[in-house]
């Protein structure tokens, strides 16, 4: 059986975007024109960036990574390109007991933020975590003149290091990034702090 829609579309109000008449999205899948957005991308100057492949024996994942990769540190070399991509380090896969844990942590250094810094500055929450532990710095930047750098005053400073000990190969490579990196002592603790031009955190590893 073949059901008739026309005379239903020709006497219902035709609405525009989003809704389409029934005949014309029919044409417009004819017609085979598509624009396709990526789920993960990333845009430059350049245009949209794309995975064309991706290391670490991982497959159909969006292509940005590549791109990216290309970019940042050269092209990924043939045959095995995995050994070469341990510099990038974008993620790491966390159990349920190891995000929970994460998330106690969180949630105790921003129930106690008014135990110390001053409640008139804004509050910065920095957090990173790798395989092998995570940290959270809860911080405030004071006031700085344009092009210099912020002065961090770290106000909480927790570490998670029960999955096992950072690996001394990661941090050797962060402190060769000194540039961009500055030491913040909390008198207990010393954590390599990754700074951006905004004066804000944006990863802390701890030298322990």
């Amino acid at each position: 059986m073949v059901h008739n829609y026309r005379p239903l579309n020709d006497s219902t109000i035709k609405t525009g975007y989003p809704i389409k008449r029934l005949d014309e999205a029919i044409q417009a899948v004819g017609q085979r024109k598509y624009k396709v957005f990526f789920k993960t991308d990333a845009t430059n100057g350049k245009g949209q960036l794309c995975y064309l492949r991706i290391g670490q024996g991982l497959s159909g994942s969006p292509r940005t990574y590549y791109r990216l990769k290309e970019i940042v540190t050269g092209d990924i070399p043939e045959p095995h390109p995995e050994p070469h991509l341990g510099a990038v380090h974008d993620d790491c896969g966390f159990s349920y007991d190891e995000q929970a844990a994460m998330d106690r942590v969180k949630r105790a250094i921003i129930n106690n933020v008014r135990s110390g810094g001053d409640p008139n500055v804004q509050y910065h929450l920095a957090t990173d975590a790798l395989a092998t532990g995570g940290g959270v710095v809860l911080f405030q930047i004071t006031e700085y003149p344009p092009g210099t750098d912020a002065t961090l005053i770290p106000i909480q400073v927790r570490g998670i290091d029960e999955f096992g000990k950072y690996d001394r190969s990661i941090l050797r490579r962060i402190k060769r990034e000194a540039a961009k990196y500055t030491l913040v002592d909390t008198g207990t603790k010393r954590y390599l702090a990754y700074k951006e031009r905004n004066g804000t955190l944006s990863r802390c590893i701890t030298e322990d």
